[in-house]
């Protein structure tokens, strides 16, 4: 970035005029980006002229000034503000404010920003730090999505903003004790938690995050995780007691979770790359109305499925485009059977099968009188008429996909 620095070292030294002159016709250019930042820090942004044409204008109602590249007009403060890869800029303003350190110009610009704020994009630690300095300059955000966030980012936030209330969508990496004990007060309106356990990670100062009252989503991922039985029967116990949780996505945790789930008031499980036996249990579940299998061995959780007992609204089996296997004859015998025996009302396949396997699956669904809704995705271009042809032998069935 030396170049940009050099940039900014010269453009700082133009007249006023000339900054301004530059600065309207480029500030929207990202490849000057990092040229305003370093512009920022060099100068402040303590230019009279170039605050006048940052912020009074503006204010005025004239959106054809520096900052209504960044910003909405200030008449669409309830529309939501969003910051992605095809829109960055308003990243790129708060870190020029960040660098400025001109607190005060902050305050005049943060102060028309729209009410809710998503930002659609990774935000590494020094993206939270610098948008955090900047928004908690403002009182009036309602709503803040963004993924990523450490904790004393979002305090600093709140703080700042009491119609805030905490991210409906939060993420969880790393924690230490004292974050997880400071941060347990503060999650009264969470409704969905991502949270990545690792080894290092206590589960027990974990474990108040999910007694949450209003927590309906969590993510839980235990991949490559090593932790002891004592923290695995902890976390059993905490997921059984938190009763208001209707849709859990998990991903590398231990048997135990499963089986802790037995009692539970779930109704969504997602489960990714896990041994098929280890998890075959949750077909099952009394109160489950969607499964979905992502990555999965479904054969055992599909001879499960046969001796379930109650309906299940939809099913899910799908892989990743890198797992090219074929599904075996008995895969596709247990599949057959398990939607001729079970209550499903809508089935999903994303699936690499074999031409047999294919023909074998819609043959058992022509048959099936429960089933209404199929997906298929993954069907090769010369099955599909054949196909169609037996499924739709069954009236009851939408078919789609093919």
């Amino acid at each position: 970035t030396l170049q940009e620095f050099l940039a900014a070292f010269h453009l700082q030294l133009l007249p006023e005029r000339k900054q301004i002159t530059f600065w309207t016709e480029n500030v929207k250019n990202a490849s000057f980006a990092i040229v305003f930042r370093f512009f920022a820090g060099l100068t402040n942004l303590s230019s009279n002229g170039l605050v006048e044409q940052l912020v009074k204008p503006y204010s005025k109602g004239i959106s054809s000034t520096i900052l209504s590249v960044f910003i909405s007009p200030t008449a669409s403060l309830s529309i939501p503000a969003v910051c992605d890869f095809s829109n960055p800029h308003l990243l790129f303003l708060f870190h020029a404010l960040y660098e400025s350190q001109n607190r005060q110009l902050t305050r005049d610009i943060v102060k028309h920003l729209n009410k809710i704020i998503k930002f659609r994009i990774y935000l590494p630690p020094f993206d939270e730090m610098v948008i955090s300095f900047c928004l908690s300059h403002c009182n009036h955000l309602t709503e803040l999505i963004c993924s990523g966030y450490a904790f004393k980012h979002l305090k600093s936030i709140a703080s700042a903003n009491p119609n805030l209330p905490f991210p409906s969508e939060f993420r969880v990496d790393h924690w230490s004790e004292e974050e997880a004990k400071s941060v347990s007060a503060s999650l009264n309106s969470l409704k969905e938690l991502d949270i990545t356990i690792t080894s290092s990670t206590c589960v027990s100062a974990l474990s108040m995050l999910f007694s949450i009252n209003s927590l309906r989503k969590l993510y839980l991922n235990m991949e490559g995780c090593t932790i002891t039985d004592s923290d695995y029967s902890h976390l059993k116990k905490v997921l059984l007691e938190n009763c208001s949780l209707e849709w859990l996505s998990v991903r590398g945790v231990p048997t135990a979770v499963y089986e802790a789930l037995q009692v539970s008031s779930i109704t969504r499980l997602d489960v990714w790359n896990a041994n098929g036996h280890e998890c075959a249990s949750v077909a099952n579940l009394t109160q489950l109305r969607h499964l979905w299998l992502l990555d999965t061995d479904p054969l055992p959780v599909l001879n499960s499925l046969c001796h379930r007992r109650d309906a299940l609204e939809d099913l899910f089996i799908g892989s990743s485009e890198r797992d090219k296997r074929d599904w075996t004859e008995e895969e596709c015998a247990a599949l057959t059977a398990a939607l001729n025996k079970a209550k499903i009302r809508s089935v999903e396949i994303k699936w690499h099968l074999s031409t047999s396997g294919w023909i074998a699956l819609s043959k058992g669904l022509s048959r099936n009188k429960e089933v209404r809704e199929v997906t298929l995705s993954g069907v090769p271009k010369e099955l599909h008429e054949e196909m169609s042809k037996i499924i739709e032998s069954n009236p009851g069935i939408i078919l789609l996909g093919i």
